[in-house]
């Protein structure tokens, strides 16, 4: 029962609660799109997008991976906070019985099983640990299950206390010391476990060596790069408070950190299955040859590319009206020059990304008819057959990169072909 809770009906849920919201959004975009200019409407589509394409390929692909199916059920889990906003603006835009409905499915707040989903990819990942470790970790892993539950169950509860004529007064009453939605102590639990978890994978993967290890360490570095900021600007918002304040006080700084801690998250569909596919640190199935590993990992790079130059364009477009001494005073200042920094880094640095791929899947890149040119010219210089033999290898592999080369050579002896490198027979 508890197995079919957590893998069937927590997910089936969640996957309900996206699709309306991704709906609510495009029909609530009109009369919301721009409402609150602390928060561009827009995030929360690619919030949804970024977190909902990433669970669906670990999801679907890692059936079979207890690993892959947690930290799908984390990014699903994430994905559905990004639908509240979009439900509950339809629900007020919305008259009538489908009123309710909406509401119902916007009560389910199943992000409050982050923590669980991640606790439990953290538990087992790289590698199941052993009983020792095991047994503690399950610890928090139950810890994370039981907070989930009492922060879901509560506002399920206030959902279904708000259809009682007064319920609603009553709850607000309670108010002070329910965790709730929208609440400082909401978040407080669920991200205090979800941090946690996050600094435990690091000391999990501390004791692999070789491969293993340059696998999974350049996994982590993707995680924390896309997480970490983001991560530590909601921590420091909710417990930090001259920084809450700051922020209450500059809401274009807020925009400034909200945009630039974004962006980095929005890289998820590209980072995560480059890892998988390419360095599989987990074992999800896909129909993916090697060369669509490879184009996957050169758009990752274009991706990374792309991400600051088309945030910087949107931002100049939204505030096209506005003078250049406006547009360039305060803290926008700030976000202008992030944005034209880490474009002209990516651009920089693109084509060595670029070549860093091709030498993991080609080893080098080379012109096939300069190869041609300097294969005539070296064979004039060459006495000997296994030279020859070792020199048209090299460089017909060089060429195709094919996986093995030998060239035959007719023995006059044996009146056979052979190699002479005896690699071949």
């Amino acid at each position: 029962m508890k197995n079919w809770f957590w893998t069937r009906l927590v997910p089936s849920l969640a996957s309900l609660k996206v699709a309306l919201g991704l709906a609510a959004f495009f029909l609530t975009y009109g009369a919301s799109a721009g409402r609150d200019p602390l928060f561009p409407y827009v995030l929360y589509l690619f919030f949804l997008l970024a977190f909902g394409v990433t669970a669906a390929l670990l999801l679907v692909g890692g059936r079979g991976d207890r690993r892959a199916v947690a930290l799908g059920g984390f990014f699903l889990t994430a994905a559905t906070a990004w639908s509240n906003m979009p439900l509950g603006r339809l629900a007020e835009l919305w008259a009538g019985s489908e009123v309710w409905l909406l509401q119902a499915v916007d009560a389910l707040e199943l992000d409050a099983f982050m923590a669980f989903y991640l606790w439990m990819f953290a538990r087992d990942f790289p590698h199941p640990p052993s009983a020792e470790v095991r047994s503690r970790m399950n610890i928090f892993v139950r810890v994370s299950a039981a907070a989930g539950l009492v922060l879901f169950g509560l506002n399920l509860l206030r959902f279904t206390v708000g259809q009682v004529p007064g319920g609603e007064a009553w709850w607000e009453g309670l108010g002070g010391i329910v965790p709730q939605r929208g609440q400082g102590a909401y978040y407080s639990v669920i991200m205090v476990l979800t941090a946690g978890a996050f600094a435990v994978l690091p000391w999990k993967a501390r004791a692999l060596k070789g491969l293993d290890q340059r696998r999974v360490r350049l996994f982590l570095q993707m995680l924390a790069l896309t997480f970490g900021p983001m991560l530590i600007q909601i921590l420091l918002e909710l417990f930090i408070g001259p920084y809450k304040q700051l922020m209450r006080r500059h809401p274009d700084v807020k925009l400034a950190i909200i945009i630039g801690c974004s962006s980095l998250v929005l890289t998820l569909p590209f980072t995560v299955p480059y890892a998988v596919l390419v360095h599989r640190v987990l074992d999800v199935k896909l129909i993916a040859r090697r060369a669509l590993q490879y184009l996957l990992a050169r758009s990752s790079v274009l991706a990374l590319v792309a991400v600051p130059v088309v945030a910087l364009s949107g931002y100049l477009y939204v505030h096209r009206d506005e003078s250049l001494v406006d547009l360039f005073s305060g803290a926008r200042v700030f976000l202008l020059l992030s944005g034209i920094a880490m474009g002209i880094v990516t651009l920089r640095y693109r084509k060595m990304l670029l070549d860093a791929i091709d030498r993991r899947f080609f080893r080098e890149q080379y012109d096939a008819r300069q190869i041609l040119t300097l294969l005539v010219e070296r064979i004039r210089s060459i006495n000997e057959v296994a030279s020859l033999a070792s020199l048209v290898s090299r460089e017909i592999d060089l060429a195709l990169h094919l996986e093995g080369v030998a060239m035959m050579v007719l023995d006059p002896r044996s009146g056979m072909l052979a190699d002479p490198r005896s690699r071949a027979r």
